[in-house]
């Protein structure tokens, strides 16, 4: 029995979860497509795993309302922190950041040139 503190939930069982939300919590989150080598699953801190449904490319963990027994045996889990949630503490722009592309020459990643002006949206 999942806790989704600060939570949006649509009652049709589809709800997108914030991934950073989630992982503030201390959840690892995969949620990577199985056909491009994701896992596509949660594991909360007490190791607990979830499996996350990829629908039209977004990652949704099916949900339902406990039933009485289970509201009465199960251990809840919390998956979010019980506070108000501020999504922007974890803000960052790389692409305004001119040294960005130096900083991750000696990384894994490969660096490549990018222009954002030739961005359209």
């Amino acid at each position: 029995m999942c806790y989704f503190h600060q939570y949006a939930y649509h009652a049709n069982g589809h709800t997108i979860h914030s991934k950073v939300q989630l992982m503030d919590y201390g959840n690892f989150v995969d949620d990577s497509p199985i056909k491009l080598g994701g896992t596509q699953k949660i594991v909360t801190p007490c190791g607990i795993t979830m499996p996350l449904d990829m629908i039209r490319g977004i990652a949704y963990l099916k949900l339902r309302r406990p039933t009485d027994n289970e509201l009465a045996t199960l251990e809840p889990i919390h998956m979010t922190r019980d506070e108000a949630w501020d999504p922007s503490k974890y803000d960052s722009a790389p692409s305004a950041d001119a040294d960005w592309f130096a900083a991750i020459a000696d990384s894994t990643l490969e660096p490549t040139s990018f222009d954002s002006d030739l961005l359209v949206g």
